[in-house]
């Protein structure tokens, strides 16, 4: 893929275009969605070759070529900390919604969503509910976010919560955690305030009035706090051009912040008691700070972003507030107007600077997204060049069956505890969950004594297009799902094609992945019909291209565990669960698993088991010291019922995750409400 196309949504200054592009991505084709004129005026100065797709409701699929990469953040001042708070349904939140479409629409290989901190916290919690399933409900991607803070790149507290989108049949960056303070989050509020930032830049800047940024002075008086301030009319004092740490202070300028009065704190406390997050906005007074940094750029220039050197107080000029957000000098000073630039208002610029995300954070993201999946091609990082940092999304990551007993859900750990090797070989490969989702290795053996297991691959490998006709041509039906059952019951009967579409039929179609399982279906929600039309658009030539240099095999998996065995060999085995219920791999016995056991304590190569507890696994681990992780999740039994159950997986080296502990990752505090996120494998 020699570009990418991009379409940004709720565009405002295009800091998501400016962040990515610096991170290195390159785009082919740059749309542009935005309905405020000064924003589309500025965007097209500064993205000459952008194209204006209009408002968000006029982007239709047909109307511009399917992008790679969708940004936006949409609307959120009903969900702000400082607004209204009325949540996602308000009238501007609600355009959330149509993001949703044009995601569910166009179907883009990645999308990053932006939104404030206060979507953690609005109606109790709810709101991010409702985004993160409005998100799973298209049944299309796996998602990843993190609350960032501009702090960590500049000195403006500014939080936001980053979620990344990708389709579950590409490949997953692993873009979270960022930054090595990623922790701050987990601070207070209080704490992140002394820590040398200044407070966020809003948008409530006017073209008159008292929104101008005139200079504040205490006429003679030396600044106490509380003390009232009065406006004259002296002109606009130097830029803040240089600092020792931060080269935004020129002179011995002081930041200040507006805090609560006694008064509003009363009425705060008060009202949350009754489930509000209210005090009167006016019941605020200012207050010098101490920790010598600027408060972060808001656009309500008449009440935020003050300086003072204890005789006159200032507000940030629109270049300084430009800085603060990451953006080069006089970025928002221009727009396009009937193909002619002019100059834009600073209470304008004000206003397009408090709406903008923070181009360095944005470009961390683009870097974690470029950096993990690694670019094929030329790349734009570290003075090179990248043409498409998206190059590997077209790379199997996802088994074209869901296979019972198969490790869908815990792929992503056992792919972080592989160790480095030539030879890679699964004894039992079944639904091959682990294979796929792995980068190929020099030599490569997948093994099954079910003869239908290694037919379907066989046939994918061999007669894909044949095969492809008839998964794509396949409805979610009860009677398909009999047809399919009677084919592999009368296997002999029918060709290898056909057997291949039966078996992943069945193991798409049936309760729990059974072969020869119930039909699946759901009664309060389309997820079964979702999560089988996904499977449908991963069946792709890419299926076939990754079984080009494997061996498939079909004999005894201790055989081939010893014909395959070497110093530089690796082995996951993935047996039959004999102390469990072995579905369709109902035969496989204590003595079975034994036998393997004694197998691998043999082996010169390196392997790592999944097993439930026993035993006979402790008596075998103790007496060669083997190396063992558990892991406990639950396990649907029945459609209305749940059990726990606990992971073992065995090696024969140590094993260490190269996980960042997603628990920890997701577990975020916001000023009212504390949300414990667990991520569930998949």
């Amino acid at each position: 893929m020699k570009g990418l196309i991009l379409l940004d949504l709720f565009s405002g200054i295009g800091g998501f275009p400016k962040g990515l592009s610096d991170a290195g991505f390159s785009f082919k084709k740059h749309y542009f969605s935005e309905i405020n004129k000064y924003a589309i005026a500025n965007y097209q100065f500064n993205f000459k070759k952008a194209i204006h797709a209009g408002s968000v409701e006029a982007v239709k699929k047909g109307n511009i070529e399917p992008p790679d990469i969708v940004t936006f953040g949409s609307p959120c001042q009903d969900l702000s900390i400082a607004g209204k708070r009325q949540g996602i349904k308000g009238k501007r939140s609600r355009l959330f919604f149509e993001a949703v479409r044009i995601l569910n629409e166009l179907k883009p290989r990645l999308f990053i969503f932006e939104n404030v901190k206060g979507l953690f916290s609005s109606n109790q919690g709810k709101d991010f509910e409702i985004v993160l399933r409005a998100f799973a409900d298209l049944g299309l991607y796996e998602l990843q976010w993190q609350l960032l803070n501009t702090s960590w790149f500049l000195p403006q507290n500014r939080e936001r919560l980053y979620l990344v989108g990708s389709l579950r049949n590409q490949a997953r960056p692993q873009v979270f955690p960022i930054g090595s303070n990623h922790q701050t989050v987990e601070k207070s509020h209080e704490s992140i305030t002394q820590a040398n930032i200044a407070p966020t830049i809003n948008t409530k800047v006017g073209e008159s009035g008292n929104y101008s940024p005139y200079i504040l002075t205490l006429r003679g008086k030396k600044y106490e706090k509380g003390e009232n301030l009065n406006i004259r009319k002296a002109g606009v004092t130097n830029c803040i051009t240089q600092s020792d740490d931060h080269n935004f202070l020129l002179e011995k300028w002081h930041p200040m912040r507006s805090v609560r009065t006694e008064k509003a704190k009363a009425i705060r406390r008060k009202n949350q008691k009754k489930g509000k997050d209210y005090a009167p906005f006016r019941e605020r007074e200012f207050e010098v700070r101490e920790d010598g940094i600027t408060g972060a750029l808001t656009t309500n220039t008449e009440r935020e972003n003050l300086l003072t050197n204890m005789e006159t107080i200032r507000r940030f000029t629109p270049l300084e507030c430009e800085r603060l957000q990451g953006f080069p000098d006089g970025w928002t000073s221009k727009g396009i107007w009937d193909g002619e630039a002019r100059e834009i208002s600073d209470s304008q610029r004000y206003q397009l600077l408090g709406n903008a995300v923070s181009v360095p954070v944005v470009r961390a993201v683009g870097e974690n997204i470029v950096n993990s999946l690694g670019p094929r091609g030329k790349s734009k990082h570290n003075n090179r060049t990248l043409e498409s940092p998206l190059g590997n999304l077209d790379f199997v990551k996802k088994t074209p069956v869901t296979y019972y007993g198969g490790k869908q859900r815990l792929v992503t750990l056992i792919l972080s505890l592989i160790p480095k090797h030539k030879l890679y070989c699964e004894p039992f490969v079944g639904g091959a969950a682990v294979f796929f989702a792995k980068e190929p290795s020099e030599m490569e053996v997948i093994n099954d004594l079910n003869g239908e297991v290694v037919n379907f691959y066989r046939v994918c490998h061999s007669d894909f297009n044949k095969l492809v006709k008839l998964v794509q041509s396949t409805p979610h039906s009860r009677q398909v799902h009999r047809e399919t059952q009677e084919i592999l019951k009368n296997a002999d009967k029918f060709d290898a094609v056909k057997r291949a579409w039966a078996f992943w039929v069945q193991t798409n179609m049936s309760f729990s992945s059974r072969i020869f399982g119930g039909y699946a279906y759901e009664r309060h929600s389309n997820g079964t019909l979702k999560r089988f039309v996904n499977k449908k658009l991963a069946f792709t030539k890419d299926l076939q291209q990754r079984l080009d240099m494997v061996d498939i095999e079909s004999n005894d998996a201790l055989q081939v565990i010893k014909s395959r065995d070497g110093d530089d060999s690796f082995f996951y085995c993935d047996p039959p669960y004999f102390n469990s219920d072995m579905g369709h791999y109902k035969g496989y016995t204590e003595k079975d698993f034994t036998q393997l056991l004694e197998t691998l304590s043999e082996v010169e190569g390196k392997f790592l088991l999944s097993s439930y507890p026993s035993d006979v696994l402790d008596g075998f681990t103790k007496k060669h010291k083997w190396h063992t992780i558990t892991k406990q999740s639950g396990v649907a039994v029945t459609k209305q019922t749940n059990k726990i159950k606990i992971e073992v997986l065995t090696a024969n080296y140590p094993m260490k995750s190269e996980l960042n502990g997603a628990n920890d990752q997701l577990q975020m505090k916001a000023r009212c409400l504390k949300l414990n996120l667990n991520l569930v494998d998949v």
